[in-house]
């Protein structure tokens, strides 16, 4: 995860989440009018401020590939707030592509919270074959997921992570 969020950057430009590229340029735009400086000289200053948020979220909400990396940082975030995980973990990031719980996603593995958890926390794979190969086809399901919603970029790191993963595994065989 890159950095902590501050601010709702889809609230700051009055738009949902599921907006696309065309409503957020709109949106950017009709704030710009409302709020630029030279439309609010008794209020230069705040208006400024306003500004610099403004601009600051249409630069990551108006570019696909840094929106994508919000979006993940947002959604692990809000699973980090249910619980406490490890938000670089193969296991967290899959399990909130997918949008699941711990409980959830430790029930679909057939293995208890407690080792879920524990896994999660070690950023550590299921090693029973039945939980490994149920693991592969969540982690298939959650990179399918994120590649229908435009986050190509996520999709491609969990895929490259479950390799690694298994590389380091063989070479400590």
């Amino acid at each position: 995860m890159s950095t902590p969020l501050k601010d709702d950057l889809y609230a700051t430009l009055r738009v949902q989440s599921s907006a696309d590229l065309t409503q957020i340029k709109t949106a950017y735009r009709a704030l710009v009018r409302e709020f630029h400086p030279d439309a609010n000289p008794h209020r230069r200053q705040e208006a400024e401020a306003r500004m610099k948020g403004i601009t600051e979220a249409y630069a990551i909400l108006g570019d696909p590939q840094k929106r994508a990396q919000y979006d993940l940082d947002r959604r692990l975030i809000l699973a980090e707030i249910q619980m406490p995980i490890n938000p670089g973990a193969l296991l967290t990031r899959v399990r909130v592509a997918l949008q699941l719980s711990a409980e959830e996603c430790a029930e679909r593995l057939g293995m208890g919270t407690a080792t879920f958890a524990d896994l999660e926390q070690r950023d550590a794979l299921p090693t029973s074959p039945v939980q490994s190969r149920t693991f592969v086809g969540l982690l298939d399901a959650a990179a399918i997921s994120l590649e229908k919603r435009g986050e190509l970029m996520a999709a491609r790191d969990l895929r490259l992570d479950l390799e690694r993963k298994r590389a380091r595994k063989a070479i400590l065989r």
